[in-house]
Formats: structure tokens, C-alpha cells, sequence
């Protein structure tokens, strides 16, 4: 990485939480703890004057738990509208950046849903994790597929790596920096 690279991480609580990347005086982090695909879309401009040469896009779990009536929300959210909206704006007003899509990450044991919920759960995340890597690939896009690296052998995310089964250790984000290094460094 050159560290005239200008990098912005945009998401929620997941990126928000990410303070190792504190480290890096050439990343800009715009995680918002609770953010959806909507609020994304609402300050996208946030992203454009930033004028970034890469940015990380990590979002969806909030949507996806609103959409399974986790959380109360007015009405469901059509989540791949939502991101493919969010591409296309990337695409149209920053079309120099280089931009990552990141996996959804699975669902830990430790939640407060039971065990069928949550495998149930961790599967639709699989599907929408499909999703995301078609409209990645749809506008050119790199999508970093990271949901193996961080679930065990059941597919729940190691218990290492999360506090609550959502959001992340310090380990947690020390793995996640460890995969994330060869591309920002």
C-alpha cells in the first residue's frame, strides 16, 4: 500500500468497532454501530468527498435481522435493491475507487436466538452473501468472501471471535485485520 492510498471502511457496528485499523493513518472508518443498507444510501456523500482510492464495504446484518422481525423496522428491507443502489452510486460518483464487498459474516452460537434459529439464520446469510458477490461482480467489483475464514466446523462463527454471536473480539478483529492486510498494506 502507498500511503498516499486514501482507504474508507463504510458499515455498521462491525466497522465502527474496528479500531485496529486506528493504526493506519491513511484509513478513513465510517462504520455507524446499527447502520442498514438505508442509512448507507443516506450518506453516501460522507463517502464521496473522501475521494478514495479503495474502500471497504461491509453491511447487511443489521437488514437481514430486521428482515427476520429480530429487530422492529416499519417495514422489510429489500436488501439487494439496497446494495445495488449502493454500487451503482459508488460506481457513478467515485469511479476511480477501488471497491471491496465483504462477506456477511456467520452467526455465532452465543446469541440470544436458539440453535435452529440461528443455523437457519446462518444459511439465508450464505444465500445473501451470493447475492452480494453477483453485484459485486455485476459493476466490476472485488468481493472478499471472509464468512469461512471466521465460522467452525458447524458453520457458527468461532466463539473466540465474537462477543454476543454478532458482533467481534479483539481476536475477532485481529483475524479480520490478518485477512484484510495483504490489501491494504
Amino acid at each position: 500500500m502507498k500511503t498516499s492510498d486514501k482507504i474508507v471502511f463504510l458499515g455498521d457496528s462491525l466497522t465502527a468497532n474496528f479500531k485496529l485499523l486506528n493504526q493506519f493513518a491513511n484509513i478513513i472508518n465510517l462504520g455507524v454501530g446499527g447502520d442498514k443498507t438505508i442509512e448507507i444510501l443516506n450518506r453516501m456523500d460522507a463517502c464521496y468527498s473522501h475521494n478514495p482510492n479503495k474502500l471497504f464495504l461491509l453491511i447487511g446484518i443489521n437488514d437481514f435481522l430486521v428482515n427476520k422481525k429480530v429487530w422492529k423496522f416499519p417495514e422489510e428491507i429489500d436488501i439487494t435493491k439496497n446494495y445495488d443502489l449502493i454500487l451503482n452510486n459508488l460506481k457513478t460518483n467515485l469511479p476511480n475507487t477501488q471497491v471491496y464487498c465483504i462477506s456477511i459474516l456467520p452467526l455465532g452460537r452465543n446469541t440470544f436466538f436458539n440453535r435452529e434459529e440461528i443455523s437457519s439464520y446462518n444459511l439465508g446469510i450464505k444465500e445473501l452473501n451470493l447475492e452480494i458477490k453477483q453485484l459485486a461482480e455485476k459493476y466490476g467489483y472485488t468481493y472478499l468472501d471472509f464468512h469461512d475464514n471466521f465460522a467452525d466446523y458447524e458453520g457458527y462463527l468461532q466463539s473466540e471471535f465474537t462477543l454476543d454471536g454478532v458482533h467481534l473480539t479483539e481476536a475477532g478483529y485481529q483475524h479480520f485485520l490478518d485477512l484484510l492486510r495483504v490489501i491494504i498494506c
